[in-house]
């Protein structure tokens, strides 16, 4: 079971602190190499950190509510702001630089000279990101970090058992993440939406920022991100595109006597050659991408994302609910005659690694036919319903673990007994005098009756009674 494996049980508050965590990291590991010439995805990088950074303040803005302050808000829009001029100029020269092949000569030169511009721009910002601005965001990071790391939980998931876990809230904020690129994904006319475009390409990205943290664990998480990207990458496209033409169209160009003049408009009598080429072909680019769109996403590629966004809710609800255990707990006075009919007894050690939300059981079993199996298991909740996840692992790793379930172990005899209502589980303690009867339910609600064979030795029901559970009989 690898470190996060547990995430998704985890209550709202632990998960969301964790991912936050994380992206501060990958943007502390992005910060200096944005001043490195030789680097030329470091701006990138940061970016993207810092618009997941953001997207995930949003998104979990109740559960981090105890650590997150405006000014943490309007830090991180200053720093998306800073950067993404610096960003915009990068995209800019790249495009400048495909088309330079498809000009003529007289209209190259307007094409150098905003080549010139924006790395100009470009330069600029990297170097204000290696100064004052790379102490100012390390400042930030140093005083916002601890306030997450401290965050004060509010509940002991493992206590109460009640604690929304991280991926049910994960769900439902998928769920309200698809309504809104729904929202901004819908028709409105024949006209070219720009507006409600960007709109959706920024909807799109807190989609995938929400789901992307469950790529490890949600089957659902890597395709419905691919598609994300696919429709990210088209809606980047068309803003970029936009981007360019407003630059175009406020650049400064030649008039017809020779001097400058500043446009006034999208295609000026005076524009020059270059300009109005590159116009053109912005603008030409913009249409073959809104044409994509319409053709492949308007109905089925949206269909799929939602289909998929869907499906990851989905999943997420179940794994919430997890491999749900109902069961009830009964102390007796001794052993049942009837564990002699049992077949033959399951030798059982019991161990728990010590932990303060979460707690793991290790389990190994020893069959009268000498089979021995080693088993990971966490429990949550306390009562008739748990949650249990339970994987079989290797002796080698199981020896590896059982040293840190000193002074949390116990020994015991389980007897299994078939009846119409389920199968009774009968311990017999090896190292106390202690008898536990135990039986899986169907429902939480399921009536039980006990067995003739059972009620005399019943001394009482102890279901969710605290000293009874296995983590605290092994204290």
């Amino acid at each position: 079971m690898p470190p996060s494996a547990d995430l998704p049980w985890r209550g709202a508050e632990e998960g969301a602190r964790r991912v936050v965590l994380d992206l501060l990291a990958e943007a502390r590991g992005a910060l200096p190499r944005v001043a490195d010439p030789a680097d030329a995805e470091g701006l990138h990088d940061l970016r993207v950190a810092v618009r997941r950074l953001r997207s995930t303040l949003r998104a979990w803005k109740g559960p981090l509510r105890g650590a997150v302050r405006k000014r943490d808000r309007h830090a991180l829009a200053e720093i998306q702001a800073h950067t993404g001029k610096g960003r915009d100029a990068e995209v800019g020269i790249a495009w400048l630089e495909r088309q330079r092949a498809k000009l003529s000569p007289d209209q190259r030169p307007d094409l150098d000279r905003l080549v010139e511009e924006l790395r100009s721009e470009r330069r600029g910002r990297s170097a204000g990101l290696g100064g004052r601005f790379a102490a100012a965001f390390t400042a930030w990071v140093d005083d916002f970090e601890p306030r997450v790391a401290r965050l004060e939980l509010s509940r002991n998931l493992l206590e109460e058992g009640e604690e929304e876990v991280f991926a049910e809230a994960l769900a439902v904020r998928v769920r309200s993440a698809c309504e809104d690129l729904r929202s901004c994904t819908a028709e409105r006319g024949g006209e070219k939406d720009h507006e409600g475009l960007h709109a959706a390409r920024i909807a799109c990205k807190r989609l995938r920022y929400l789901v992307e943290p469950a790529g490890g664990w949600l089957e659902a998480a890597e395709p419905l991100v691919r598609q994300c990207k696919r429709l990210q990458d088209l809606l980047g496209g068309i803003h970029d595109a936009s981007v360019m033409i407003d630059r175009l169209a406020a650049a400064p160009r030649k008039s017809a006597s020779g001097g400058l003049a500043q446009a006034r408009g999208p295609r000026p009598p005076t524009c020059s050659p270059g300009l109005l080429a590159l116009m053109e072909r912005a603008a030409r680019r913009r249409e073959r991408l809104h044409q994509r769109f319409e053709r492949d996403w308007r109905e089925g590629g949206l269909r799929e994302l939602f289909r998929l966004g869907d499906a990851a809710a989905r999943q997420l609800t179940e794994i919430a609910r997890g491999d749900v255990e109902i069961e009830r707990k009964f102390l007796l006075s001794g052993l049942p005659p009837e564990a002699s009919t049992a077949g033959e007894a399951l030798e059982i050690e019991q161990g728990w690694i010590p932990g303060r939300r979460l707690k793991e059981r290790l389990r190994r079993t020893r069959a009268a036919c000498g089979r021995v199996c080693h088993y990971r298991t966490v429990k949550l909740g306390r009562g008739v319903r748990r949650t249990e996840l339970e994987d079989e692992t290797s002796a080698e790793v199981f020896e590896r673990l059982w040293e840190l379930t000193e002074g949390r172990r116990l020994r015991k005899r389980r007897y299994r007994l078939a009846t119409d209502q389920g199968t009774w589980e009968i311990d017999e303690f090896l190292d106390r005098e202690l008898y536990l009867a135990e039986i899986e339910l169907a429902s939480a609600d399921q009536e039980l009756s006990l067995p003739d064979w059972l009620v005399p030795l019943v001394l009482r029901e102890v279901t969710g009674e605290k000293g009874f559970s296995g983590s605290d009989l092994a204290l």
